[in-house]
């Protein structure tokens, strides 16, 4: 009813009307009807249709189409914006006359799979946004690196940067995959003034080349958003230098999980980084007094905190995370009463030792706090201990007496299987999960 509704006050004031002869292309029209300026097909065709005027299309988006049911790209002449997404094409299809379309602004081939042409970059000079997601574009032409206008760069997995990014100096967003790969990228992205948010993955990188990377990412006092992933199991190669990255005090998501640090870096506390809303890191060592400064992040909603020594326990008071909603972490901890308010997941470990008391004081401090809690995962580590079975009895109780009735996943580490029981049951060691339905 909604949609009909807009679609009535659309048709009546001019501005989108849905073919009656297709219907699955909706045309947002000037004040001639013939003259459309915003033109959307959804697994259609307006071939058939000649009293659209192609040549007044400034915003042309194909949805779910195939290559025989869109129009050629050379009877655009004023176009844009073009978006091609989830469309089929022949393999090893080219874009051949994208070049032609001098004005457009916006390019996005999302779930496609097509080859850009080579030049795409001599010729698109006023291209700021290019989105190419969906990792079925296997690579960015060298030329790519010659849109000096370019302010948003997305690319998935599978798709690699052949060229230099050192003159796009307007970029504000970019993500990019196997930037290892991409010539100069970790000395040239220190250029890039302008970014705000930059996510970047990589799969080998020297040490040398990780201490580049860190000096670069001190020059972009705009910074609001960094996560950078390492392929495969964590890397040490930007641990070691992070101490020296001095960001500015606009950080609103710092995502270093799979990077091994030392410590906890100095600059992470509420005078440098009050924004910082998201942290997700692994660190080396983690004391007491590290918690202390994170709890005291005036906006920090969500953490993410792995360990590689792990400490016996760690305690959250009530002075800290007053606006912390999720909490993931391997260490074992124990809430404090009135301890993390606003928490509604919530990941950690405990070890199933010989004595339950102290077994049951770790894994249970959440049942009595913690009051919109939603989500709990514990994982238990079986080694040396029978006690597994009363504590994931007793983890479930608690779940089942929490004013939330969260939903509760227990996941056992280092679990050996009993001696006699059938082949059929779980290899000796393995991961069990239980979930509370």
């Amino acid at each position: 009813m909604v949609l009909d509704l807009i679609r009535t006050i659309s048709n009546d004031v001019n501005f989108v009307t849905v073919d009656a002869m297709e219907k699955n292309s909706i045309c947002s029209q000037g004040k001639q009807t013939n003259k459309v300026r915003r033109l959307a097909l959804h697994g259609g065709s307006v071939e058939h249709n000649s009293s659209i005027q192609m040549e007044w299309v400034r915003s042309f988006t194909a949805i779910s189409c195939s290559d025989s049911g869109m129009p050629q790209l050379s009877i655009f002449k004023v176009l844009r914006v073009l978006v091609i997404e989830d469309c089929v094409f022949p393999e090893g299809h080219s874009l051949k006359d994208l070049g032609k379309l001098v004005q457009l602004r916006y390019l996005g081939l999302v779930g496609t799979s097509v080859k850009l042409p080579e030049g795409i970059g001599h010729d698109l000079k006023f291209l700021e946004i290019l989105d190419v997601r969906g990792g079925t574009i296997s690579e960015l032409p060298s030329s790519i690196g010659e849109l000096k206008n370019l302010r948003c760069l997305w690319a998935d997995k599978g798709t690699e940067m052949k060229g230099e990014i050192e003159k796009l100096t307007c970029l504000e967003e970019l993500q990019l995959y196997s930037v290892d790969k991409c010539p100069n990228f970790c000395s040239m992205v220190g250029k890039l003034t302008e970014l705000r948010e930059l996510n970047i993955h990589f799969n080998q990188m020297a040490e040398t080349a990780g201490k580049t990377l860190v000096e670069s990412l001190c020059n972009l006092r705009k910074i609001r958003s960094l996560a950078t992933w390492p392929h495969g199991v964590s890397s040490h190669v930007l641990g070691g230098s992070l101490e020296y990255f001095a960001p500015s005090s606009n950080l609103r998501l710092f995502h270093m999980l799979r990077i091994l640090i030392p410590k906890m870096p100095s600059w992470i506390n509420c005078l440098r980084v009050p924004l910082l809303f998201r942290l997700c890191l692994h660190v080396e060592v983690v004391e007491a007094q590290d918690i202390q400064t994170l709890g005291r992040l005036p906006s920090l909603l969500q953490l993410m905190l792995r360990v590689e020594k792990r400490c016996t326990s760690c305690t959250f008071g009530s002075d800290e995370f007053h606006k912390l909603s999720l909490l993931k972490t391997n260490m074992e901890i124990c809430i404090g009463q009135g301890a993390l308010p606003m928490l509604k997941t919530l990941a950690y470990s405990a070890s199933a030792r010989e004595t339950d008391v102290a077994s049951l004081v770790t894994l249970l401090t959440w049942s009595g706090n913690c009051p919109l809690l939603e989500n709990v995962s514990c994982s238990i580590n079986c080694a040396n201990s029978g006690n597994v079975e009363i504590l994931e009895a007793a983890l479930m109780i608690a779940a089942k007496h929490h004013p939330n009735y969260p939903k509760l996943k227990v996941e056992r580490e280092n679990y050996v299987r009993p001696e006699g029981r059938s082949r059929g049951s779980a290899p000796h060691y393995c991961k069990q999960r239980r979930g509370r339905h």
